[in-house]
């Protein structure tokens, strides 16, 4: 008797992947591009040719100084290009920060619905397409940031951070690329699993990202994603890649965004890339009154919230060297080897592997590891010192503006307390 599936199993079919073990992949990159930190990267990279120019050297076909945006751009282009060459149905999006500025570089709003069709097939778009699109939202997005840093004087001659202390708000970031899978979630969701609301973005009961996505991750509830026991829709993971130190104040966001992504199954992939100076930190902001210069949680040599949030979602981060691991293909080797690959893959393949993770409070104004601090009752924020006001008073939270009083130590009322039930007796 003739088969009568033989249309579902030819797999060309809007749902044929919900019959395949490996689904297709939702690659969300978030890019750090604040303009500060890549001028100081390219003129150390400059000063390193010269240096190896001057003693004879050929740089033509070899780099020691550390990745260039320019490389940046055309190894991450490569690396969306070899993750779609994986399927066809894999989907890609690029967020970019710099300094204080955000956008979505790829795709543009007027291509969302072309990149993941009504029917939640996704087509792969132009190579040609996509890197103009990626290379000219990367121009335009350091160019605004470096507009913003001119202004930096207002009224009262202060300066503004937008970018300018080196550091990216990466945690918006962040929060960006997750709202853009809620939207590609959504898209797709329109042929069947993970469906999109009713209602639109400013309506009533839209349904949030971890709904969606844990929906599209088939009936086991939310976790850790399922791999080969997915049952359709698009697998979502984040690729970070940083080049700036960690912004202290920005730890609570950035681990909100952690623990949403644990919660919905998102792995969080992280690189930071060191401009390769040795022996440097970076003060944090507000640190400048505290002794002896003590070394911040900025570290230019790895990011400790990168670490925590790969640890948190089973992830891989790897803080590259500067020299030939970032310049001439170097970084490109390391996007396809360690990155391309999504779990069912490193679960079979040597993927680099945390041994230790740092996990110790610190301070979210200077950044210093403390092992007694003042902690907020509302947001959870820890400070060595008690915040003050210009009068040297007991001053509110820095970050949510909530006021701090001092508690009396448990020392003491536990002698009180012992000394009233005495005189009872």
């Amino acid at each position: 008797m003739p088969s009568t599936s033989t249309a579902s199993s030819s797999g060309s079919g809007p749902d044929s992947f919900s019959s395949c073990s490996h689904p297709p992949c939702l690659l969300a990159v978030v890019l750090d591009l604040t303009p500060s930190v890549w001028m100081t990267r390219q003129m150390l990279r400059q000063s390193m040719d010269n240096a190896r120019i001057r003693s004879g050297k050929d740089v033509s076909a070899r780099s020691v100084g550390p990745a260039v945006v320019r490389e940046l751009a055309s190894d991450v282009i490569s690396f969306l290009h070899a993750a779609s060459c994986l399927d066809r149905q894999n989907v890609s999006c690029v967020v970019g920060v710099a300094g204080d500025e955000v956008a979505v570089l790829y795709p543009r709003q007027d291509t969302m619905a072309s990149a993941v069709g009504e029917s939640g097939v996704s087509y792969a778009p132009d190579p040609a397409d996509v890197a103009g699109r990626i290379r000219t939202g990367i121009a335009a997005l350091m160019e605004r940031c470096t507009r913003s840093m001119a202004a930096t004087e207002d009224g009262d001659g202060r300066t503004a951070p937008s970018g300018g202390d080196g550091t990216a708000a990466v945690a918006s970031a962040l929060s960006v690329a997750m709202c853009i899978i809620n939207r590609f979630m959504k898209f797709q969701g329109g042929g069947g699993s993970g469906g999109p609301s009713s209602t639109d973005d400013s309506g009533e009961g839209k349904e949030t990202i971890l709904s969606l996505i844990d929906r599209a991750s088939g009936p086991g509830g939310s976790g850790r994603r399922r791999g080969k026991n997915h049952t359709g829709g698009l697998l979502p993971r984040v690729l970070v890649i940083q080049a700036t130190p960690d912004r202290t104040e920005d730890y609570n966001a950035f681990m909100n965004c952690t623990f949403a992504c644990m919660k919905a199954g998102i792995c969080i992939d992280g690189l930071f890339l060191p401009d390769g100076r040795q022996g440097k930190s970076e003060p944090a902001s507000g640190s400048a009154g505290h002794p002896g210069g003590t070394p911040s949680l900025r570290q230019d040599q790895s990011s400790v919230f990168l670490e925590q949030a790969a640890d948190r979602t089973n992830g891989i981060f790897l803080s590259l060297k500067s020299g030939t691991a970032q310049s001439c293909g170097g970084l490109l080797t390391v996007l396809i080897t360690a990155f391309l690959p999504t779990d069912d893959v490193r679960s079979i393949t040597n993927v680099p592997v945390q041994d230790r993770v740092d996990f110790r409070a610190r301070c979210f104004a200077t950044g210093q590891s403390v092992d007694i601090a003042y902690v907020c009752n509302v947001c959870l924020s820890i400070f060595k010192d008690m915040p003050t006001d210009e009068d040297g008073e007991e001053g509110d939270c820095p970050t949510c503006g909530a006021v701090m009083e001092r508690v009396k130590r448990l020392k003491a009322q536990n002698a009180k307390k012992r000394k009233d039930v005495g005189g009872e007796n």
